[in-house]
């Protein structure tokens, strides 16, 4: 008997494992899936605005990032460690415009450690709270 529950408790957590594992390549698929267009930034809906663009990101699946500000393009490093994401920036052109929302994407890019995807967006979180929200570019 003890055999038996020893067994079924290997094999229920064989089971969990295997598809909290495949849960987290879905996930990890659709991050990497394309392009991710900025639609909400700490609260605040964005939109075009003059000649800045809409910020948007790409992640691949070799763990790089890159991007759009808006108004300037950027590059990084991520990883992925016990469901938190970790974002490293690393090179960013140095153009100027004016009101574009740059200064406060890129400090909210500092202030991710994780993520989630749910209903097709895309968020990037401070904890639990929603520093950005993106949908897919089309």
């Amino acid at each position: 008997m003890r055999q038996f529950i020893l067994s079924l408790l290997l094999a229920l957590s064989f089971f969990v494992f295997s598809c909290s594992s495949s849960e987290n390549r879905s996930e990890f698929q659709a991050l990497t899936s394309g392009t991710w267009q900025l639609i909400l930034l700490n609260g605040k809906t964005i939109e075009k605005n003059g000649d800045n663009g809409i910020p948007d990101v790409n992640f691949t699946s070799d763990f790089g990032f890159s991007g759009y500000t808006g108004c300037n393009t950027f590059n990084g490093i991520y990883k992925i460690e016990n469901d938190k994401l970790i974002l490293k920036p690393g090179a960013i052109t140095k153009m100027f415009c004016a009101g574009s929302p740059e200064v406060e994407f890129l400090n909210a890019i500092l202030k991710v450690n994780g993520y989630k995807i749910s209903s097709g967006f895309l968020y990037l979180l401070n904890d639990n709270k929603e520093l950005m929200r993106f949908k897919p570019q089309k």
